[in-house]
C-alpha cells in the first residue's frame, strides 16, 4: 500500500500512482473486513468521505473477494508447480491428495506415454480448471438470491458471496497443509529463507550506518527530519529492491 501511495514517484503532480478509492479499497479488504484501522492507513484516508472511511470496515467488494480467492488458486497451484519442478515432491507422491488425485488418474489415463514434466503441466491444469469450476457454481448459488441488490447490501453481508463450496474448501486446505510441510519447511527452503535474511539484513546495517550509499533522493528522505537515520525509509528503500538487485548490492558491498 505505501509503496503505491507514497515511494513511487513518476508524476510530478503527486507521489504514488493516483489509484482510485476502490483500488486502494480492494487491496486493503480483500481479505476481509479492516478490524483494526492501523496508523499509516488511517493517515491515508483522513479526510475523505466518511462513507468511504466506513468501506473499509465492511465486507469487501466483490471485485475484491475475486481479486483474493483468484490469488488463492493461483499461487497454489504455482507451488504445485514449483514444488514438482524442484523435485520437493512427485507426481507419486501427491496422488492422493483430492482434486489432485482425480486429475493424476485423468492424465494417466489420457496421456500414458507423454513425458514426466508433461504431465506435470496437465496435472495443474486440471487442478485450476477444478477449482475455478467450483467457485463459479458456488458464486452463482449465493449470487443469486441477492439479483436487484445494491453494493451497499453486498457489502454488509455476513459471510463471502465469491467463495469455493464447503467441500471444496476443506479439500484445498489438505492441499495446503501438504504444501506447508512438504515445500514451506523443505529444508532447502528454510536455508534459502536464512540467506535472504542475511542479505536484508547486512544491507538495512550498511545502510544506517553509511546512507550516502543509498541513491541521492533516498539519501535525503532518510537524513531529512532527523539527526540519525530514518529506519523506516532504509526499510522502505530496500523492500522496493527486487531479489536480483538485493543479491547484486550484497555481493557488490560483502563479495
Amino acid at each position: 500500500m505505501k509503496i503505491v501511495t507514497k515511494l513511487e514517484k513518476n508524476y510530478a503532480e503527486h507521489p504514488g500512482l493516483n489509484l482510485t478509492f476502490e483500488t486502494l479499497e480492494g487491496m486493503i479488504t480483500h481479505n476481509g473486513p479492516l478490524r483494526k484501522m492501523n496508523p499509516f492507513v488511517n493517515d491515508l484516508f483522513k479526510g475523505r468521505n466518511r462513507v468511504k472511511s466506513n468501506v473499509l470496515s465492511s465486507s469487501a467488494s466483490l471485485e475484491s473477494q475475486i481479486a483474493a480467492i483468484s490469488d488463492d488458486i493461483a499461487y497454489n497451484c504455482h507451488d504445485l508447480g514449483d514444488g514438482l519442478r524442484a523435485g520437493f515432491f512427485t507426481l507419486e507422491d501427491i496422488s492422493d491428495l483430492p482434486i489432485i488425485s482425480e486429475a493424476c488418474l485423468e492424465v494417466e489415463k489420457k496421456y500414458n506415454k507423454a513425458r514426466y514434466k508433461t504431465k506435470c503441466h496437465e496435472v495443474i491444469r486440471r487442478v485450476v480448471d477444478a477449482l475455478v469450476s467450483d467457485l463459479l457454481e458456488e458464486s452463482k448459488v449465493r449470487l443469486n438470491p441477492l439479483e436487484g441488490r445494491n453494493n451497499r447490501y453486498i457489502r454488509t453481508h455476513s459471510f463471502p458471496l465469491i467463495s469455493f463450496s464447503k467441500h471444496r474448501e476443506k479439500e484445498l486446505v489438505k492441499i495446503i497443509n501438504f504444501l506447508f510441510d512438504n515445500m514451506y519447511r523443505h529444508y532447502q527452503v528454510c536455508v534459502m529463507r536464512e540467506k535472504c535474511a542475511s542479505v536484508v539484513s547486512d544491507l538495512f546495517n550498511l545502510y544506517s550506518k553509511k546512507p550516502s550509499l543509498l541513491p541521492k533522493d533516498w539519501e535525503d528522505l532518510a537524513t531529512a527530519t532527523r539527526r540519525q537515520v530514518s529506519p523506516r525509509f532504509i526499510g522502505d528503500y530496500i523492500a522496493g529492491m527486487t531479489d536480483r538487485y538485493a543479491l547484486n548490492e550484497h555481493k557488490r558491498y560483502f563479495g
